[in-house]
This record gives C-alpha cells, structure tokens and sequence, in this order.
C-alpha cells in the first residue's frame, strides 16, 4: 500500500512538474515513464535490501541470545526478572515465572526476543525477495494511473488540449488516493476512512502543487522550458 502510494504521488508530481514548464504531452509521458520505472525499481530494491538486513539482524540476536542461554542462564534470567519487576510484577511472582519459562529454551529465547529486544517473532521468516517484489508491483500498478490517462486519452483524441489531458489526470490521480486512503483504513481496521482519504489527498495535493510551482517559477525566472 506504502509502494502504492508512494508510486502514485511521485509520478503524478513529475507530471505535474513538467506541466508548470511546458504544455508538451510527450515530454510529460516520457518523464512520468522515467520516473515509474526508476522509482519502482529504487523502492523495491531499498525494501528487499532493507528487510533483508532485518532478517539478518533478528537471526544474530537470536544465535546471541541462544549462547548466552547455554552459557550465562542465570545472566538472563536475571535480565528478565528485572525486566518484569519494571512492568509491576513483584520480584518473587516475576522469579518464579521467569524460572518456569527458562525450562523451556527455544520458548524463553522467543520471549527474549519479543520483551527484551522488541523484535517480532515472524521477523526470520520474512522473504526480503517477496518484500521488495510486492513494493516494486504496487509502485509501477498504482504509479502507473496517473500516466494512463495520457495514454489512453491521447491515443483516443491526438490533437486534445494538453491542459485538458493534465486536468484528467489530476481527477484520476486524485480518485486514485481517496481509494488509498479508504483501503488503509479497511486493512488496518483503524476506522476514519474519510479522515485518511482527506489526509491523502491533501499530502499528494501539497507535493504536486509544490512540484508545479517550482517548475512554473523556474520556467518564468530563466526563461527555460522542457520541450
């Protein structure tokens, strides 16, 4: 969903940025393509590189903490009264839990994990692949809305008005994040559709404006224009 957006707002900002320069459609799509294709490969190759030094990191903390458990028992057991004493828990009722779940070595080193080091359990399970291919997907399916429109609506009409194609594109682009903000909601169970959807809209509107803007203030100020 992040990839997705992310796609979405970056390309149409391009689109955007070139519109306040030059009213050509050409121009427009070829940069838009550049930056799909650029943006959906730098996002998908950050997030696998990303998860994969996640995954790394969980698989060294767990073989440090299996050592430690062989080796120092007591050291952890000790860290983990400590750190339920923290939570409230009386040091007489923490010890006698701590030294029932050390019994079981694979499910105190999980705990650890999870209380101690604040580390989610399904971390080493995590295909980085999978996870820079999903990002990369949503990226290029949802970047690519705001480029269809030029697409499809000049292929159907060559001599129409590229204003006319720009402002198409903002509509769509805009459905586009409304759509985002709902699923976020509808994924996450967190509720305020129209808040999110509202919340979008307004972060793609400022980027894109700013995008516009700039380009129509250099534009105006050197006289350059990309044609």
């Amino acid at each position: 969903m992040y990839g997705g957006l992310d796609g979405v707002v970056s390309v149409f900002v391009s689109i955007a940025a070139t519109a306040g320069s030059t009213n050509n459609v050409t121009v427009a799509l070829v940069l838009g393509l550049a930056k799909l294709f650029a943006g959906g490969l730098s996002m998908g190759v950050g997030d696998w590189l990303a998860t994969d030094a996640e995954v790394d990191l969980a698989r060294r903390e767990r073989a440090r903490e299996e050592w430690e458990c062989e080796n120092f028992l007591e050291g952890e057991i000790e860290e983990m009264v400590h750190l339920y004493v923290k939570k409230g828990i009386d040091e007489a009722s923490a010890r006698r839990l701590v030294n029932i779940m050390a019994k079981n070595r694979k499910g105190f080193v999980d705990i650890m994990m999870s209380e101690e080091l604040g580390m989610a359990l399904d971390t080493e399970d995590k295909k980085p692949w999978a996870h820079g291919l999903v990002n990369f997907g949503s990226f290029m399916t949802f970047g690519l809305i705001p480029l269809l429109v030029y697409i499809i609506v000049v292929a159907a009409d060559p001599n129409i008005r590229p204003e006319t194609v720009f402002y198409i594109s903002i509509g769509t682009t805009a459905l586009t994040l409304i759509g985002l903000g709902i699923a976020q909601s509808i994924v996450t169970k967190s509720g305020g559709m129209l808040k999110n959807a509202a919340i979008l809209l307004a972060l793609g509107a400022f980027a894109s404006g700013l995008g516009y803007g700039m380009s129509y203030l250099l534009a105006y100020t050197t006289g350059v224009t990309l044609e």
